[in-house]
């Protein structure tokens, strides 16, 4: 996910834009990024503690 947000920045400006707003598209785009992937390892830590998956996601499984 985040590499798809990095990507969406990396082509949006084109040759005539100024540096200074390449730099500040480039510094959003990191930090929307950086911020898309703490949410996502954050929702798999607790599984390096050995929590089951259903604890996780908060749906409990049955097997038939």
């Amino acid at each position: 996910m985040a590499m798809v947000v990095i990507f969406l920045g990396a082509t949006t400006p084109e040759a005539s834009w100024p540096v200074w707003s390449v730099l500040v598209l480039g510094t959003v785009t990191g930090g929307v990024a950086g911020g898309l992937r703490g949410v996502v390892s954050g929702w798999f830590l607790p599984s390096l503690t050995g929590a089951a998956g259903g604890n996780r996601t908060g749906r409990h499984w049955r097997s038939a």
